[in-house]
């Protein structure tokens, strides 16, 4: 389905890259989320509607934490405050996954 952008071009439609997270290095195993599930949430996504809809969701999706453990030279502070934890509804629960597979 493709679409027109701002300035009048036509675009093609969007569409789903491969799993990021199918080797054994995500420790949140975001690789065993089935290629149906991902599109699932990939259509829904793209048929919301609107721009501010879509940024509700992951605004919805992901929560907002204090980092636990700031680690600087002494006298300097951490920039860094918060970090972000992201999930996705997998049945009755919620499922966190990394930020590359969201």
């Amino acid at each position: 389905m493709s679409y027109t952008n701002k300035k009048g071009c036509d675009m093609p439609s969007k569409a789903m890259k491969l799993n990021p997270c199918t080797t054994a290095k995500c420790k949140r195993i975001c690789g065993d989320i089935t290629e149906e599930r991902r599109l699932q949430i990939f259509n829904y996504y793209w048929s919301v509607g609107s721009l501010q809809r879509q940024k509700d969701w992951i605004a919805k999706s992901a929560i907002k934490k204090q980092v636990k453990t700031h680690t600087t030279d002494k006298g300097e502070s951490s920039r860094r405050n918060c970090t972000y934890e992201y999930y996705i509804n997998e049945g009755e629960g919620r499922r966190q996954v990394c930020q590359s597979s969201y």
